[in-house]
């Protein structure tokens, strides 16, 4: 069994010789601890990948925080996967209450947290255009086509198609504004 540190430096809060003195001091050898550099948003974490690529099941990688392993829900949640997938343990320093979860386990736990938070994201919206509504400062999107221009080509013995390629609308306009 090896064990294998990660250091994320652009992480909130982390300082790089600190957490790599942290994970030496978990019995992580020196040559053993990768560092990502500071990436932008967006980009993957490719001294992580490497470095789970490198992991053979039973290995262990140590990280000072849950929050090294990714910079989103999604992108933590890849990592636990990938932690899964090799049948690799964890172990995090700042909270040593992750280690003793099993990675399966893990991996619920931040699968709900993320469907929680873009749940809560979306009531949150959704509320916000309820208020504006009545506050008559949300209309929706100006229509595109007249309802009466639909009608008027329909009546003229025009199908969806054509009317639709008149208008410049989409055959689906057409249909949802002649069953109205």
């Amino acid at each position: 069994m090896t064990i294998f540190g990660y250091v994320r430096p652009g992480s909130v809060g982390c300082d790089p010789r600190a957490a790599r003195a942290r994970i030496l001091k978990a019995g992580c050898p020196e040559r053993n601890i990768a560092e990502e550099q500071p990436v932008q948003p967006g980009e993957r974490l490719t001294v992580l990948a490497a470095t789970l690529g490198k992991c053979r099941p039973g290995d262990t990688l140590v990280v000072e925080s849950l929050v090294q392993l990714g910079r989103s829900f999604d992108e933590l949640d890849q990592a636990i996967r990938a932690l899964a997938a090799g049948r690799l343990s964890l172990t995090v320093l700042d909270q040593p209450i992750f280690s003793e979860f099993t990675i399966t386990a893990l991996s619920s736990l931040v699968g709900a947290l993320r469907d929680f938070s873009r749940l809560a994201s979306e009531e949150r919206r959704l509320m916000g255009i309820r208020s504006a509504k009545t506050a008559g400062r949300y209309r929706g999107s100006v229509p595109k086509v007249d309802r009466d221009a639909v009608s008027a080509l329909a009546k003229q013995g025009l199908g969806p198609t054509e009317i639709a390629r008149r208008l410049n609308v989409s055959r689906t306009t057409v249909y949802r504004l002649r069953n109205e």
